[in-house]
């Protein structure tokens, strides 16, 4: 009789591999990303690997997954009716210390890029960046509609330039030509609210 798995192990294990795997394809893209090369990063043995996930596209959904968290979580806090700017203003330190890090701005270019494909991941991210702009076209709205913000633009617009702040943002810390987030913290809140006023 086998021992019951141990779930602090299972997820140290899991986290291991997604680790690698973010490391592999920041490294090398998407295209090169193989199990073989996730075995050797990873350290761990096939057996281990395919015990957690059963191919590539398993690993990229579970990759994904855990980077929607976030904007599962924005998504919440967008439709509970908050202000839109408190709730950009509160994340903004956290959001601009995660993008500051080359490697995760890199990770999220090159999973975007790739996101045109037909995979169940490729669906997940689309779906979660759907989800995000709906939410922030609505709590804008709802803002408008209770004089929070002037209507001098449509959800729609003020939406699109929150979209297009973001991953001008991403895009640059990609490239590595982002300064240190406390820097950018004051530029980043009065262009949110510019947009949002």
């Amino acid at each position: 009789m086998s021992r019951p798995a141990d779930p602090k192990r299972r997820d140290a294990r899991q986290s291991q591999i997604l680790k690698a795997v973010e490391a592999l394809i920041v490294a090398d893209g998407l295209e090169s990303l193989t199990i073989q090369g996730v075995i050797r990063q990873s350290g761990l043995s096939a057996g281990v690997v395919y015990h957690h996930f059963k191919n590539k596209d398993a690993i990229l959904e579970a990759l994904v997954a855990q980077q929607n968290r976030g904007t599962g979580e924005l998504v919440g806090a967008l439709k509970n009716g908050y202000a839109t700017r408190d709730i950009l203003s509160h994340i903004a330190p956290e959001m601009l210390a995660d993008l500051c890090v080359t490697n995760n701005a890199r990770l999220n270019v090159e999973l975007a890029f790739r996101a045109k494909s037909g995979a169940k991941w490729a669906h997940m991210l689309r779906d979660a960046d759907a989800d995000l702009a709906r939410a922030l076209r609505q709590s804008i709205g709802r803002d408008i509609e209770k004089g929070r913000i002037v209507k001098t633009s449509d959800p729609d617009t003020c939406a699109e330039l929150i979209f297009a702040l973001w991953e001008g943002l991403i895009s640059r810390a990609a490239q590595g030509n982002l300064p240190a987030p406390e820097a950018l913290l004051r530029p980043y809140l009065a262009t949110i609210g510019a947009i949002l006023q």
